[in-house]
C-alpha cells in the first residue's frame, strides 16, 4: 500500500499563475497536520509552486488535489487549467473549493466587511472577491471545458462552491 498523498492548494494568490500554498495560515496548516499525522499512510504536501508540481507527481502518486478559496484569483482561462490540472494530477480525483458570485453575496459582504473592520484593504477585498468569482453553472462549465469526465458542483452555506472531480466508481 501506498501512503495517500494529498496535494494542498490553499490561499489568496494574486494575479499570476503560480499555486502556491505558502499563503494558507500555517495555523491551518498546523490543525490539518496533527489530525493526519498518526496515519503513517497520509502524507501532506503544502507551499508548492506551479513548477514544482512535475516534481511531485514523478516522486509519488498525487491521490488527490485540493483547492480552497483560490480560483476566484485566476481569469476563466487559468482557471480551466487549474482545473485541468487537477484533475490529471488526482488519482482519485479533485476537491475545489471556491466563493459563489452573486448579488445577494455581494451585499452581504460590503456590509458585513463595513460592520466589523475598519481595514480598508479587507473593505475592498471582500467585495472584489465575490464579484471575481464563478457562478455553480460557470463552474461546471469550466470542468467540462476542461475535460474531466466525471464531477459534481455542490453550493454551501455561505455562498461557496464545491467542484469534485472523482475518477473512482
Amino acid at each position: 500500500m501506498h501512503k495517500c498523498v494529498i496535494l494542498l492548494i490553499f490561499g489568496n494568490i494574486k494575479g499570476s499563475y503560480n499555486l502556491n500554498g505558502r499563503n494558507m495560515s500555517e495555523k491551518i496548516f498546523r490543525v490539518i497536520f496533527k489530525v493526519v499525522k498518526s496515519f503513517i499512510e497520509i502524507l501532506l504536501i503544502y507551499g508548492i509552486n506551479y513548477r514544482q508540481l512535475n516534481q511531485i507527481v514523478k516522486l509519488a502518486y498525487v491521490d488527490i488535489v485540493m483547492n480552497n478559496l483560490s480560483l476566484h484569483h485566476f481569469t476563466r482561462k487559468q482557471a480551466i487549467n487549474i482545473i485541468r490540472t487537477a484533475d490529471l494530477v488526482g488519482r482519485c480525483g479533485f476537491i475545489i473549493n471556491d466563493l459563489h458570485r452573486s448579488r445577494i453575496a455581494y451585499a452581504f459582504i460590503v456590509i458585513l466587511t463595513r460592520l466589523i473592520t475598519k481595514n480598508r484593504i479587507t473593505r475592498y477585498d471582500g467585495p472584489v472577491s465575490v464579484m471575481n468569482a464563478f457562478t455553480p453553472f460557470e463552474m461546471a462549465e469550466m470542468a467540462e471545458e476542461a475535460g474531466v469526465k466525471k464531477f459534481t458542483v455542490n453550493r454551501h452555506f455561505p455562498y461557496r462552491i464545491g467542484l469534485v472531480g472523482t475518477k473512482i466508481n
